[in-house]
């Protein structure tokens, strides 16, 4: 298949893939979601220029592809870039000479086809490497259809396989050898009889095997003098050497004797499950500052190092109006009380990060989905700072006043959907504006996809408890550069659990 993608496209839309992949690769490393397919290694060279790749690594190049492809510069590049072909042309006098002949763009409608094709083969392996699988899907239902009034021939399964196989032949041309009648493409159709038979095909996948081989046989094998009489014999002896160093090695990791290690970050989960952890910095109101008193400046005192960049001068603003100000009939801080934010949240065996200049190696800002309340679905957010307002001051907390008068709480004027703060763990976020799909469908290269759902960040920010974080997501900017942090349009990939479901679908 992306031999196929190489020899359709142009030279022009090929180095726009391996730019664009090499900065999502980037882009997808500063994420707390791992279950993913690893772009590591097309983060220096992209997707065209690669060495030997193993079968995870080729999965990943496809995951690749579709996440490049989904980003609408991308796509318009396929869609209309000419292409150039070198073909023989025969003169007037019978010579032969090979000429650079122009063959035309790929073609809308053929730039669509190949965006289902990678979301199809993306969630087909998510399908056919799922641990279970439901019988329903794979047995033959006697069911009459609507519009059909015999039986139902084939399962739902076997239907979508068939149908990506269709879909497949009528994107690639295979013009080596015996085209697409081969025994791989064929075996496509085997594989719903043969989960009937031994449950899930992890069961039977020789992959393991080849891996484990590779570890105990192939790279001790390398480090050999590959002389017959005496390989088993050095082999053994390298396979013993990697033994005995790795032994080592995680013995080195463990306590002795009276020595006791702790990690402070487990201790910190035992007690809480909710817990702060990474550089902490102290937030307060500048008074030296000679600005005005409505927009007065923060002050960032830093307890480990201090990065190389800061957060953006319109949250700073942001925050101070929010924390310290009473503009909005709400209760604020006092203009002495400081504010103990921290750059990371564990949850779950889960970090999220929030540090604008992570290891001076650019901004990490996490994405998770949040749990709004009185909603049955979460949403994706940018995370932006973590805030500790347990030992903080109030100057204002109209909520203890009214509960010491017994008397009703009074509406708040003109915000009703802002809320009280409180002394606990908040996050700063940037969250998505809802039914942004159905808002944007003028642009032509915007493609949708079951796959993938198109976002729009709100173009202002968030507190909310931390206790509302449920899970990471996996989302990847549309614009191709990939280094704008001003960038309001994304695209949020499904779970990889939600895969075997949308192949089926």
């Amino acid at each position: 298949m992306f031999e196929a993608f190489e020899t359709q496209c142009s030279n022009n839309t090929l180095k726009l893939v391996n730019f664009t992949v090499m900065k999502i690769a980037t882009y997808s490393c500063r994420s707390s979601l791992r279950n993913l397919p690893s772009l590591q290694p097309f983060k220096r060279k992209g997707v065209t220029r690669c060495n030997t790749l193993s079968a995870d690594e080729q999965f990943a190049r496809t995951f690749a592809l579709y996440l490049a492809l989904m980003i609408p510069k991308v796509f318009q590049s396929v869609a209309i870039e000419d292409r150039h072909r070198k073909q023989t042309c025969i003169n007037s006098d019978g010579s032969e000479v090979s000429k650079i002949v122009n063959i035309g763009p790929l073609g809308f409608a053929m730039a669509k086809k190949w965006l289902k094709l990678l979301s199809n083969t993306v969630t087909f392996h998510g399908w056919i490497m799922s641990p279970q699988h439901a019988r329903m899907d794979l047995e033959v239902r006697e069911t009459r259809q609507r519009h059909d009034r015999s039986l139902e021939r084939e399962s739902k399964a076997q239907k979508s396989v068939r149908e990506y196989m269709r879909l497949y032949k009528s994107v690639i041309n295979r013009t080596q050898g015996n085209g697409l009648r081969i025994p791989k493409f064929h075996q496509l159709l085997h594989y719903v009889n043969q989960i009937l038979k031994d449950g899930s095909l992890l069961n039977i996948d020789g992959g393991r095997c080849e891996s484990i081989a590779t570890t105990n046989h192939t790279n001790p094998g390398k480090r050999t003098q590959m002389r017959l009489e005496s390989f088993l014999t050095q082999l053994s002896q390298c396979h013993y050497a990697d033994v005995t160093v790795n032994s080592a090695s995680e013995n080195s990791k463990n306590a002795y004797g009276s020595l006791t290690f702790a990690n402070k970050r487990n201790v910190e989960q035992q007690n809480d499950p909710h817990c702060f952890g990474g550089t902490r910095f102290i937030l307060s109101i500048d008074n030296n500052s000679p600005d005005d008193s409505r927009n007065p400046t923060l002050k960032f005192v830093w307890q480990g190092k201090q990065p190389s960049k800061c957060f953006s001068q319109q949250l700073c603003s942001a925050l101070s109006k929010r924390l310290w100000l009473n503009d909005r009939d709400m209760n604020c801080l006092s203009l002495d009380s400081s504010v103990l934010c921290a750059t990371e949240y564990y949850h779950n065996d889960i970090t999220y990060r929030a540090h604008p200049s992570y290891r001076d190696d650019g901004a990490w800002f996490d994405w998770a989905a949040i749990a709004w309340e009185g909603s049955g679905q979460s949403v994706p957010a940018k995370l932006f700072m973590f805030l500790d307002l347990r030992s903080s001051e109030f100057e204002v907390n109209r909520d203890q006043q009214h509960e010491e008068a017994n008397r009703p709480r009074i509406p708040m004027r003109n915000h009703p959907d802002l809320q009280y703060l409180k002394k606990e763990m908040y996050v700063v976020i940037q969250t998505s504006l809802e039914d942004f799909e159905d808002l944007e469908t003028n642009h032509r290269y915007r493609s949708k996809d079951e796959l993938s759902r198109r976002i729009r960040l709100e173009q202002s920010w968030r507190i909310v408890p931390v206790t509302s974080i449920t899970a990471p997501v996996f989302v990847i900017p549309e614009d191709e550069t990939q280094m704008n942090m001003s960038t309001i349009d994304h695209f949020w990939v499904r779970e990889k659990l939600e895969w075997p479901g949308l192949f089926l679908s």
